[in-house]
Formats: structure tokens, sequence, C-alpha cells
């Protein structure tokens, strides 16, 4: 048997509806650093999708 878990992260910006969808991430901390490093979101103070990342220095 088999264990498929998925996340899901939302821009935390008022108004935004962006959202991620994650399969194959073991726990919510790995599904972020997987966020930052491939999609371009930043995860300190909240999750803001690329169009709302404020960190644009290469740290999450």
């Amino acid at each position: 048997m088999s264990l498929a878990i998925d996340h899901t992260l939302y821009c935390d910006r008022p108004g935004c509806r962006a959202e991620l969808h994650l399969t194959g991430t073991h726990t919510a901390a790995a599904a972020r650093t997987v966020a930052y490093r491939d999609h371009g979101w930043s995860t300190r103070s909240g999750d803001r999708c690329p169009s709302h990342n404020t960190r644009k220095d290469g740290r999450p």
C-alpha cells in the first residue's frame, strides 16, 4: 500500500485567489520548500504567490 499526500498552498494576500497544489510532499514544511524552490512562492511571514512575493532576494 502506498500513501500519496497532497498539499495545497493558498496565497495569504487579501483578495488573492492563487493556489498551488503539490503532490508527493510528505510534510507541510517540505511542501513549502518545494513551493519556494520550484514555483517562486514566498513562505516567510505567510505564503505568498509569485505575484505577491516580496522576497525576491533568493531567500524563502
